[in-house]
């Protein structure tokens, strides 16, 4: 009877136990989320944008410079006279060839690297002339200068890379070069442009053509100064050739500027003493030497009209008397005998 009465208990318990547990089930069952698979979906590359004309070309030439600048170092030795400069005549021609084999694997590099067609390359090399004058005045810096400050053009056409590479200007060489350090150069080109021939061999002198309207518009530096006419004399025991004309006038004359220019040089040293030198609006330089004092009321870049004083006369540097040596350079870096100018221009104005 107690085993009948357990088992009618038992069983509502058991079943009421079984309910509870399926229940449960069915809740945790309800509350797990369906999951939809999703497809995976790569990331969108960025497209890479096709470099403009203007910088393929400047891709080449900074690879070119790059390329260039670590050839080898151009050999020199140091020279102290234009005699010493023409004597190694040859061995400014090989930096020349040196340079140029440097510039032809410069540019086949630039092209490989950045997978351009070679068009041609054209080098206008810089000549002994002014190899000799960077590394006269200059020494090891000149090679820094001939890499760094040569013009590169770089053209891209159908037949490929075209490109020239540029060692002819020399004020482009020497950019950046201050002081006494960019006058020298200059004088040293445009000497052995004027004296000598492509072979080293002494030339007869030519003068740069200038036009009557040019030479009426100038104007006269010491008004009523005596010109002395001593272009070629010797100077320095015959070292060098006297290559500018002087005037005669008594100290702290004022000096005034022969044309409309900007101020490029002002300095001092042994040879001009006291001096200011002005590249007028035609490409033609002019240097005003041995003033009393270094003038101190110009500053480099800046511009001067013709008449303007520029500085005083006096008697500093490689000079025994009180006077105005004038230099005259061309566009294309030769001396200009400034003695016939100075007496055409004078007639020139007289006459009106």
């Amino acid at each position: 009877m107690l085993q009948k009465l357990v088992s009618l208990f038992a069983l509502p318990l058991f079943l009421g136990i079984l309910a509870g547990c399926m229940q449960t089930r069915i809740i945790e069952e309800a509350s797990v989320p369906e999951v939809t698979p999703q497809a995976i979906v790569a990331p969108r590359a960025t497209p890479t944008p096709t470099p403009t004309l203007q910088q393929r070309i400047a891709r080449i030439k900074d690879v070119f410079r790059q390329s260039f600048r670590q050839k080898g170092v151009y050999a020199w030795q140091e020279t102290q006279s234009y005699a010493d400069i023409v004597t190694q005549c040859d061995g400014w021609q090989l930096i020349d060839a040196d340079i140029q084999r440097a510039c032809e694997d410069a540019f086949w590099q630039a092209c490989e690297t950045l997978g351009e067609a070679p068009g041609v390359l054209h080098t206008r090399l810089p000549g002994w002339k002014l190899v000799a004058s960077l590394y006269h005045r200059l020494g090891a810096r000149a090679e820094e200068l001939l890499k760094n400050n040569s013009i590169i053009h770089v053209e891209i056409g159908s037949d490929g890379v075209n490109m020239t590479a540029d060692f002819t200007d020399i004020r482009s060489l020497i950019a950046g070069v201050e002081g006494e350090m960019s006058f020298g150069p200059k004088l040293t080109f445009a000497y052995l442009n004027t004296v000598y021939d492509e072979n080293g061999e002494e030339t007869a002198f030519t003068q740069y053509k200038l036009g009557d309207a040019y030479i009426r518009a100038l104007r006269d530096p010491l008004p009523g100064g005596h010109i002395k006419n001593g272009w070629y004399a010797d100077r320095d025991r015959g070292a060098r050739k006297h290559t500018g004309t002087d005037i005669k006038m008594p100290e702290d004359t004022p000096i005034l500027s022969c044309t409309d220019g900007v101020v490029v040089n002002i300095g001092s040293n042994a040879g001009a003493g006291n001096y200011v030198v002005v590249l007028d609006d035609a490409g033609l330089e002019y240097h005003y030497y041995h003033m009393v004092r270094l003038t101190g009321f110009l500053e480099v870049g800046e511009r001067v009209s013709a008449g303007d004083i520029i500085g005083n006369v006096g008697n500093t540097g490689n000079s025994s008397a009180n006077h105005l040596h004038l230099t005259m350079i061309s566009p294309d870096f030769t001396y200009i005998n400034p003695y016939p100018v100075l007496r055409e221009m004078r007639k020139l104005q007289k006459t009106g």
